[in-house]
């Protein structure tokens, strides 16, 4: 078994998502050029710790104008038509201020959030709710939100959902097969099965790293955040 990988393994998963979409190993905008627009929008796995890691990452990279929506409970259908959610809970931040958290929140469709964004490119944290969805279901949702994102122009990473103890492994990997069949090479998925484990023995809900009796967010979430910035900065 691999070792433990705390939350903060998450600036690894957004490097590499940003990686693979191209977008931070080019040269960085001169001052006179607009700035890439980057819109986030995720689940539960967004809206705590790993939310405020990936915006805060983000954040520290030049030439990004970031907006950041994360709400627990979510799929991508949610997004795609948008929804009054008075009762959950969500992480928001929009560029150049201080991050909102709370609960009760009103859900933007899609179309809208990219038309005041203006976003070049849209990092998704979905999926994990969709685990018992049917297949034929989820498809359409997560090609309907890729859909949405190839309309306004931007491009894409989807960052799937990390697994955990509480998680059944054969219904998590055809989740990760209808994801890559929905998003049909229009979007660069990054499978954090591969970065992030979640054994039983740490405890907690076996879903949500926050909750994990053995390992919690501390400073060098921090840290390591603002290392991976530097080195997304530098042209890795």
């Amino acid at each position: 078994m691999r070792a433990p990988i705390s939350p903060s393994s998450w600036t690894t998963l957004i490097a590499a998502g940003a990686a693979v979409a191209g977008f931070f190993a080019a040269p960085r905008p001169a001052a006179a050029q607009r700035a890439t627009h980057v819109l986030v929008v995720g689940d539960s796995q967004l809206a705590q710790t790993a939310g405020e890691v990936l915006d805060g990452l983000l954040r520290l990279t030049p030439g990004l104008e970031v907006t950041t929506r994360a709400v627990w409970g979510t799929h991508p259908g949610d997004w795609v038509t948008g929804r009054d959610l008075p009762r959950r809970r969500f992480f928001a931040r929009d560029p150049g201020a201080a991050p909102r958290e709370g609960t009760g929140i009103r859900l933007e469709p899609l179309a809208d959030l990219l038309r005041s964004t203006d976003a070049d490119l849209v990092v998704v944290g979905l999926g994990a709710n969709m685990v018992n969805t049917a297949s034929r279901t989820r498809r359409a949702h997560v090609a309907a939100l890729v859909d949405g994102i190839a309309d306004a122009g931007a491009r894409c990473v989807w960052i799937g959902p990390p697994s955990g103890w509480a998680r059944d492994p054969t219904r998590f990997a055809e989740l990760y097969d209808d994801l890559g069949v929905a998003l049909d090479g229009r979007c660069a998925l990054v499978d954090s099965r591969s970065i992030i484990e979640y054994p039983r023995a740490w405890g907690g809900d076996g879903v949500h790293l926050e909750t994990a009796t053995s390992v919690r967010p501390s400073g060098h979430t921090r840290v390591l955040c603002e290392a991976e910035a530097g080195r997304l900065a530098a042209g890795r």
